[in-house]
C-alpha cells in the first residue's frame, strides 16, 4: 500500500471514522483543535464506541500525534483560524470501501 503525505483545512470537523489497517499521522499547522478519540468495539462491518470511551485532547499548531489502527477519531476545529493539518497515511485510509468505516460523531 502507497503512504502519502496530504494536507488539509478543516472548516469545521473532520467525519468521525476509524481504520483497521495501518496507523495515521497528524501535524497541526495552524490553528487550532479538539482531537476526539476512543478504541472501537465490535467487528470492522459494524463498529461501536461506548460513550464513556471517548477521550479529548486540545491540539494546537506545532502538535503533532499519531492514530493506531483501530481507534476512532475525530478532529473539531475550535477558534475563527483557520485548522490546517498535515496526515500521513495508506492510500486504504481514504477509501470507505477498503479501510474507513465511517461513524457517528463523537459527543461534543
Amino acid at each position: 500500500a502507497q503512504y502519502r503525505i496530504h494536507v488539509a483545512s478543516i472548516e469545521r470537523q473532520v467525519g468521525c471514522h476509524v481504520h483497521r489497517r495501518g496507523d495515521e499521522d497528524y501535524a497541526i499547522v495552524s490553528g487550532a483543535g479538539v482531537l476526539h478519540f476512543a478504541a472501537v468495539d465490535g467487528n470492522s462491518l459494524a463498529p461501536t464506541v461506548p460513550a464513556a470511551a471517548w477521550n479529548q485532547l486540545e491540539v494546537c499548531a506545532g502538535d503533532s500525534f499519531v492514530i493506531p489502527e483501530g481507534v476512532a477519531h475525530q478532529l473539531r476545529r475550535t477558534g475563527d483560524a483557520p485548522l490546517t493539518i498535515l496526515f500521513g497515511c495508506p492510500d486504504s485510509h481514504l477509501d470507505d470501501s477498503i479501510d474507513r468505516t465511517m461513524l457517528p460523531d463523537a459527543p461534543a
